[in-house]
């Protein structure tokens, strides 16, 4: 089950067991100590393990959870074509996978804070390993004070046992989490659902096409999705990669969550992770270009902080509301001044702001100690019809610029093909309306 470690390269995960080699994928960065000698990421690291491990264990598991589907698949593939409820039952086979991952996650650090201190709080296990503790403990107050998550049961040694009712919450905690709370994936724009989902709709794509091969000249028989129900989004799975297999001809499908059921189309988009529909192959080299700043062509790559940038203003904005923060803090200008401007960037850019008139932090609640978010605000702090998004303080200063960037751009495409479909469907529905009803004999 657990034959070695390799490294990992994936930006946006802490570790990954991948099951075809059976090795831990690790981050080099986590394994070197800091220039004092110490190993600051301890305790994430050792959360890590205990995560990865487990999903070692828990691999036959997951194996036989996809074999069920794939033979429920051929049967759908010559009936109903729709793999909503199949599809359910790996996803719900994922989830219990990572929720008893983030059990064995916390037991790990637990028993690492044991060997620091015997008897250790909760207060001990939280600031061991802080940023994977907030799914277990609620941290809240002025001095801080520690509260185990309502829907868990600790066992009095602070261990949590993987019954039911635990991995049901563990789920809830984790595996259910917005895209927002946890970015995963290629452009780190993903939830787990539709980081796990690419499978079920590549696989479901070439069971359909074996068992309904079309003749020339007729359109292929659509598979059926209840896209709402399974919590899938076309955008986020084509962005993480979808691999129709040797038949690489975009895949159709009707999305059941609406009535009439709406027709789409998968891109088999396991090397490029763009989302298109449908896409022509200059668009398609135009995008690669895009997200390839060594590739040739038209002209060199600007980011967010060259003067010719789209988004150069609101990068301004919002770099020199850091800059106040800094000022108001007695800091100075530096690495992570920069990354939490890019990291607020492409916030703004995802939940619609236009503008950035002020950057601040929270001040400390019984909920939250002062400064744990940091706020972006269109219009004035006074006016209750600002606009505004906020992050984590932490994420936004830690997340590298690269990585902000990159996940701006993949906000600025998706917006754009809005955009374009908007105005197609616009133009559609006006050629209609012009027209008038046609006449059938």
């Amino acid at each position: 089950m657990l034959k070695g470690f390799a490294p990992l390269n994936d930006p946006h995960a802490g570790g990954t067991y991948d099951p075809r080699d059976q090795e831990i994928h690790l981050p080099l960065a986590a394994l070197v100590n800091d220039a004092n000698g110490k190993h600051s990421a301890a305790g994430d690291l050792t959360f890590v393990l205990g995560h990865e491990i487990q999903h070692s264990l828990y691999s036959p598991t997951a194996a036989l959870a996809r074999e069920q589907f794939k033979t429920e698949a051929i049967k759908i593939a010559r009936s109903t074509h729709d793999y909503t409820a199949a599809g359910e039952k790996v996803l719900a086979s994922n989830r219990a996978d990572e929720a008893t991952a983030e059990i064995a996650g916390w037991n790990a650090i637990v028993s690492a804070a044991k060997s620091r201190n015997p008897n250790p709080t909760l207060e001990d296990v939280y600031l061991f390993a802080d940023g994977r503790a907030r799914d277990f403990v609620t941290r809240s107050g002025y001095p801080s004070v520690y509260t185990p998550k309502a829907n868990l049961t600790f066992n009095s040694d602070l261990t949590l046992s993987p019954t039911a009712a635990n991995v049901e919450a563990m789920g809830v905690n984790y595996f259910d989490k917005s895209v927002k709370d946890t970015r995963i994936g290629h452009a780190g724009q993903s939830d787990y659902v539709n980081h796990y989902g690419p499978w079920v709709v590549g696989t479901a794509a070439i069971y359909e096409r074996h068992y309904n091969k079309s003749k020339p000249g007729e359109p292929e028989q659509p598979m059926i999705l209840d896209m709402q129900r399974l919590g899938f989004k076309e955008e986020i799975l084509e962005h993480n990669g979808v691999d129709l297999g040797s038949d690489t001809r975009p895949m159709p499908y009707l999305d059941s969550s609406t009535q009439p059921l709406t027709p789409g189309l998968f891109q088999h988009s396991k090397d490029t992770h763009l989302h298109v529909s449908p896409i022509s192959a200059q668009a398609l080299e135009q995008e690669l270009r895009g997200r390839d700043p060594q590739s040739p062509g038209p002209s060199a790559q600007l980011f967010p902080s060259d003067p010719g940038h789209a988004d150069h203003s609101l990068y301004q904005q919002i770099r020199n509301g850091v800059q106040k923060l800094d000022a108001q803090h007695g800091r100075e200008w530096d690495a992570s001044s920069q990354r939490m401007t890019a990291s607020l960037l492409a916030l703004a850019k995802e939940e619609g702001l236009s503008r950035v008139d002020h950057v601040v932090l929270n001040n400390p609640t019984a909920q939250l100690a002062g400064g744990e978010k940091v706020f972006i605000v269109q219009g004035a702090l006074t006016d209750p019809a600002h606009q505004r998004a906020h992050m984590l303080t932490m994420d936004a200063v830690q997340t590298p610029e690269s990585q902000s960037f990159e996940r701006l751009q993949a906000i600025n495409q998706t917006q754009a093909q809005a955009r374009e479909q908007q105005q197609t469907l616009e133009q559609s529905q006006q050629a209609v309306s012009q027209a008038g009803p046609s006449m059938t004999r």
